[in-house]
């Protein structure tokens, strides 16, 4: 028997979304419900929707003609272990191969006058994420993002 650290995941739950501004709240209510469902704290869930606008927002602006014609892929994955729990948010989309994982990620400006837009979104979901990965397979791109937490038992 497979000790509780190599378990597949419990839980799994798949959503498609265009890739247009108005899908990105459509995405943000389906994470908060099924997060909810599958037992994800609000907080942790939060976590991953910033992470989740921050994906949506790059493959509507630069993930090219592809990318818009091809539903983007949202997998959820809660995974309840022996010393902690995790849940694994994977977007995947049809647009430009890029691996944001290979981009440098910005600089902090000393001010609010020194700030550009754009360029932090990288450091953001550094941030608030407790894992990241990506593949390009199949012509898509997958991003995982990956947030862990304990419940009050471990």
């Amino acid at each position: 028997m497979p000790d509780a650290a190599s378990q597949p995941c419990e839980q799994r739950d798949e959503f498609f979304v265009r890739a247009e501004m108005g899908d990105i709240r459509v995405a943000s209510s389906w994470l908060a419900d099924t997060g909810a469902e599958c037992g994800v704290p609000e907080e942790h869930v939060m976590r991953l929707d910033q992470c989740l606008d921050e994906v949506l927002a790059n493959v509507i602006a630069h993930g090219g003609p592809s990318a818009h014609a091809v539903p983007i892929a949202l997998v959820l994955d809660v995974c309840r272990k022996t010393g902690g729990n995790e849940a694994a948010l994977t977007v995947s989309d049809a647009g430009i191969a890029f691996d944001p994982l290979d981009a440098p990620a910005g600089s902090r400006p000393a001010s609010l006058q020194e700030a550009a837009p754009g360029g932090l979104g990288l450091t953001m979901m550094r941030h608030f994420a407790d894992g990241l990965s990506y593949r390009r397979e199949g012509g898509r791109n997958h991003l995982t993002v990956v947030v862990r937490w304990l419940d009050a038992a471990d």
